[in-house]
C-alpha cells in the first residue's frame, strides 16, 4: 500500500528489483527481453491509463509498450501525474535509439503539441514508438533499453 507524502507517493522500499508491467497482448520478443533483467518481474494488465496510473501509485517501476497502439490522449492526463511526481512517460523507440548511440541517460518525453505529419487521420496522434512510463527514471529506462537492445540486437521504429 502506498501513501502520497509532499510530491512522491511514498511505497515500501524494493531493493534493486525492477517490476515491469505490460498488456498479455504484447509481442513475444518483448517479453523475452524484459525476463532476463536481472532481479525484473513481469506483471500484466489491461488499459494504457490503468497501467500508467499503476506507475504513478508505485505499484510497479515502469510500464512499457513497444507497439504505436495509444494515442496521444490515452497517455496526456496520467503523463501530467507522472510529471508531477518527477516521473515521466517517453517514446520507446527514441530511448533504444539513444541507448544505441550512446546516450543512455536520453529519456526523450512524449509531446503533445504537434501531429506526426506523415500520418493520417487519428493515426497522426498515436504514440508511433511505443511508451515506457516510469517514476524514477535513474536507472529504469537505462535497465530497460539495455536489456531490449542486448536481446534484439537492434531498433526500428514498429519492430524493437
Amino acid at each position: 500500500a502506498c501513501s502520497f507524502t509532499h510530491r512522491r507517493p511514498s511505497c515500501p522500499q524494493k531493493k534493486d528489483d525492477l517490476s515491469v508491467l505490460l498488456s498479455s497482448s504484447e509481442r513475444p520478443a518483448v517479453k523475452d527481453a524484459l525476463a532476463v533483467i536481472p532481479g525484473g518481474s513481469l506483471m500484466y494488465a489491461s488499459g494504457a491509463g490503468y497501467k500508467i496510473l499503476c506507475v504513478v501509485q508505485g505499484l510497479v517501476d515502469v510500464y512499457v509498450l513497444s507497439e504505436g497502439s495509444t494515442f496521444k490522449w490515452d497517455s496526456c492526463a496520467p503523463h501530467a501525474l507522472l510529471r508531477a511526481l518527477g516521473g515521466g512517460v517517453s517514446d520507446l523507440s527514441k530511448c533504444m535509439r539513444a541507448h544505441i548511440n550512446g546516450n543512455k541517460g536520453h529519456t526523450a518525453e512524449l509531446t503533445y503539441h504537434q501531429p506526426h505529419n506523415q500520418s493520417q487521420g487519428v493515426d497522426r496522434w498515436a504514440n508511433r514508438g511505443g511508451i515506457i512510463a516510469y517514476l524514477d527514471s535513474s536507472k529504469r529506462i537505462q535497465s530497460v533499453t539495455t536489456s531490449h537492445c542486448t536481446h534484439t540486437g537492434h531498433v526500428t521504429r514498429v519492430n524493437l
